[in-house]
């Protein structure tokens, strides 16, 4: 694991208890839409700023992932996928 990317992301939001511990979960498809609500919603002036954006258009669909890390990550992901409403992969 490097700098903490191979801790679930429900780790940081819900306690050991099952209590969320935030009030907003932002999500990577409709960020910056929830950031701009966000920010509404406490009258905040803060824009969301578009910094080491990604130039190449090379891109890894599921569709070319092994059954193998298909499992893996439907494994690992679980709870994540539960609690912040994803499918698991097929």
């Amino acid at each position: 694991c490097y700098q903490g990317h191979c801790v679930p992301f429900h780790e940081f939001i819900y306690s050991d208890k099952g209590e969320k511990l935030v009030t907003h979960v932002l999500k990577m498809e409709t960020l910056n839409e929830d950031f701009e609500r966000l920010m509404n919603q406490y009258k905040l002036g803060m824009k969301l700023q578009h910094k080491n954006v990604r130039v190449s258009n090379t891109t890894l669909s599921v569709e070319e992932l092994s059954d193998d890390v298909v499992e893996l990550i439907n494994d690992w992901s679980k709870k994540d996928f539960e609690l912040f409403g994803y499918e698991l992969i097929k």
